[in-house]
């Protein structure tokens, strides 16, 4: 047996070879392509749906509140603390009469709070033993935020996004 190492068959032979070592399996740099156009596109979806600095998203506009009647029932959702990693969740039910309760349990531990609400000039005012605090509802189609931003009297401050329990 002879070895044929003229120009034409070390071509043929390195052809071969490269197509013999292609896998079923994408080069890194086809997976980055593909990726990229993907990612822009989460980025989008996310950008679009994210939230805003009042705690809302989308298209949530703000809602003048004249009567504390218009927010009475059962709220649900997050108490943020500066400082703080995660928030904690709290529910709040709001009397037809402006009274208030506050409850979660914390980290540190029970949240139990009572108070009184009031509309004024369509912002609520809420007022505590140890805080007071600004609330402001926010409507988008038939969804409804209620942010609560809260100061106490040791010039701690929190926020509060509340969802009515449905």
């Amino acid at each position: 047996m002879s070895l044929d190492l003229t120009a034409e068959r070390l071509d043929d032979a390195a052809t071969a070879t490269r197509l013999r070592s292609r896998t079923p399996f994408p080069s890194v740099q086809a997976v980055l392509l593909g990726a990229v156009p993907a990612l822009l596109l989460v980025v989008t979806l996310l950008t679009g749906c994210a939230t805003r600095t009042d705690g809302t998203t989308g298209d949530a506009r703000p809602a003048a509140v004249t009567d504390v009647r218009a927010i009475a029932g059962r709220w649900s959702g997050l108490l943020e603390l500066p400082g703080h990693r995660q928030p904690e969740f709290v529910e709040m039910t709001i009397a037809p009469d402006g009274t208030y309760n506050v409850k979660g349990v914390r980290t540190i531990g029970v949240l139990d709070v009572q108070g009184r609400v009031e509309a004024v000039d369509g912002t609520l005012r809420f007022r505590g033993p140890r805080a007071t605090a600004t609330g402001q509802l926010y409507e988008q189609d038939a969804r409804r935020t209620l942010v609560i931003d809260a100061k106490g009297d040791g010039g701690n401050r929190a926020t509060v996004r509340l969802n009515p329990v449905r």
